[in-house]
């Protein structure tokens, strides 16, 4: 009796344990959409902020060599261009998860949202924020009168992955460009 009983607990200890670790491996798998949509406009007042969020972000994990300085007047000139729509993503417990800096662009014919950058936070990449992200922008940029979505791209897999996989598509491209 007492073989079968510690029989039976073995059994259920591992049928629990592998029961754990399914839920913990789907809940990583699935896609935090939904859990978060907080979103607010990106002003003048939030440029110092965003500005150490850029510079630790490209500093780290691009490579870059951003100052403080440079970052600032970066965000600050596009943050206070007319027609910005800059925007700042939180989560659910209000951090920081991302923000986007652009401006609509009028045209003869069409408004169009010009994204100079889109930044998720190394901690929030991969869990769907930047799509849920992208979604918010293109709302914004609807609602101001923009019918098309615009940006330049590093050109490699995983941008490519993500933009194309948001429905955006290449284009060829007709910028020019002269070192001096």
């Amino acid at each position: 009796m007492l073989k079968y009983l510690s029989k039976r607990i073995g059994r259920s200890i591992l049928t629990l344990f592998v029961i754990v670790t399914l839920v913990f491996c789907l809940l990583r798998l699935m896609p935090v959409e939904g859990y978060f949509a907080n979103y607010e406009k990106m002003t003048a007042a939030d440029v110092d902020r965003i500005a150490r969020l850029y510079m630790d972000y490209y500093n780290q994990h691009e490579d870059g060599c951003w100052t403080h300085e440079k970052a600032c007047r970066r965000i600050r000139q596009i943050v206070t261009v007319e027609d910005s729509l800059c925007l700042i993503q939180q989560d659910a417990a209000e951090n920081t998860t991302g923000f986007a800096i652009g401006y609509l662009k009028p045209y003869d014919d069409l408004t169009s949202y010009w994204l100079e950058e889109i930044v998720i936070l190394a901690g929030y990449q991969n869990k769907g924020f930047g799509r849920q992200f992208l979604r918010e922008i293109e709302q914004h940029a609807r609602a101001h009168g923009a019918k098309l979505i615009e940006l330049a791209s590093v050109n490699d897999e995983p941008h490519m992955h993500f933009y194309t996989t948001s429905g955006m598509y290449p284009v060829p491209s007709r910028f020019m460009r002269k070192i001096i």
